[in-house]
């Protein structure tokens, strides 16, 4: 039960509320050495998200159902040593497989598809800073020597 108020707690007043999400998915992912140091890489991902809802223990499931699928490549050049520059492109979008609500008098409403697209890019510099440090524990041999 979800309750509004305290009051509404302490008078047993609230409404019911299920919700149960889940989503499936996979990506496949290649990467190819170019040149000594540049990398160039494709992948392909897909992912299913499904929202049920409901909104009494025993009433049947509001259902809405996405698949998104991607499309991407993805270079990264070793500019200098420590400085990498990396450029991706994609091509993304998004069916609606399924939405569907139960109404209050027994109906069900059929929602339009909304299907989505979009290109995107992206590009990044990457500096690695070198950092490094020795530590010099004291072994057993040393200790023994020492005296």
């Amino acid at each position: 039960m979800m309750y509004n108020s305290l009051a509404d707690l302490k008078n047993k007043k609230g409404s019911y509320s299920h919700y149960s999400d889940y989503s499936d998915g996979a990506g496949l992912q290649l990467a190819a050495d170019v040149r000594e140091n540049d990398l160039l890489s494709f992948a392909v991902n897909w992912k299913d998200d499904v929202h049920r809802e409901k909104g009494a223990p025993h009433a049947a499931y509001d259902r809405y159902e996405d698949r998104t699928w991607s499309l991407a490549s993805e270079y990264q050049w070793a500019a200098a040593d420590n400085v990498d520059v990396v450029a991706g492109i994609s091509y993304d979008w998004r069916d609606s497989v399924e939405a569907k609500k139960h109404e209050k008098d027994g109906s069900i409403t059929h929602y339009d598809d909304n299907n989505q697209s979009a290109f995107n890019w992206q590009v990044m510099g990457k500096y690695t800073l070198p950092m490094k440090t020795r530590w010099r524990f004291r072994t057993m041999t040393a200790h023994a020597f020492r005296r």
